[in-house]
């Protein structure tokens, strides 16, 4: 009897040799990635801007926390110029205008398309829902197209 416990006890001081190391690895790992900031809700953030068909994003967008702006680009595949644009957008960042007057010539011109007064924090995230008004240069017909963005204050 008192040698199968003696049995039992060294077979859990192999396993816990044997594989302890691994263990203690794991930890060493994950602790210095907690500790150096590697591991954070901001830096899992990844940017994206996305448009319904007719505004395409060209590149990510840029957040600049301290003066309050977003920036990115669009450029125009509607087939129409379009004029009068304005931009709001709703959520974390909630920008209230858009600091831009230029024309939108259909299929030639790209637009830097500038949110300002946003509630940004530097290294925190945004994703917000931009709603894009504009009119048809044509027509005169008034549109709206939403949009979102997604991304990181500088």
């Amino acid at each position: 009897m008192q040698k199968r416990k003696i049995m039992k006890n060294a077979q859990l001081f192999d396993l816990l040799y044997a594989y302890g190391w691994a263990i203690l690895l794991i930890l060493i790992s994950a602790s210095a990635f907690f500790y150096f900031a590697l591991i954070r809700d901001a830096n899992l953030v990844e940017t994206a801007c996305e448009f319904p068909t007719g505004l395409s994003c060209i590149d990510a967008p840029q957040a600049n926390a301290s003066i309050g702006k977003i920036s990115f680009r669009l450029a125009n595949t509607l087939g129409y110029t379009i004029a009068s644009l304005n931009a709001t957008s709703e959520g974390n960042a909630n920008c209230k205008y858009l600091n831009t007057s230029s024309e939108f010539v259909a299929d030639t011109t790209v637009v830097q398309m500038n949110l300002m007064d946003c509630s940004l924090e530097e290294g925190g995230k945004f994703n917000d829902e931009v709603t894009i008004s504009f009119k048809n240069k044509e027509t005169g017909e008034e549109q709206k197209k939403v949009g979102k963005i997604v991304g990181r204050g500088e």
